[in-house]
């Protein structure tokens, strides 16, 4: 599966009762329905947690993954 992967705004978030910096991105790739917001993606060696994801253009085209490192 290709998929074109850009940065977002990085922060801080809290998790486990610690303060970590969180940098999420934007992943697009063709469209599959079987993705859901539950499961993660990989690639590149790294493991991206989903955080929500799109038909930017309902069109079934393309899918647009906001997703962080984990």
């Amino acid at each position: 599966m290709f998929a074109a992967i850009s940065d977002l705004a990085g922060g801080e978030a809290l998790q486990h009762g610690k303060l970590e910096a969180s940098a999420p991105c934007r992943i697009t790739l063709l469209f599959r329905a079987d993705l859901r917001e539950d499961m993660r993606l990989a690639g590149s060696g790294q493991v991206y947690e989903i955080v929500s994801l799109r038909d930017p253009d309902g069109k079934n085209a393309y899918l647009e993954i906001i997703a962080r490192a984990v």
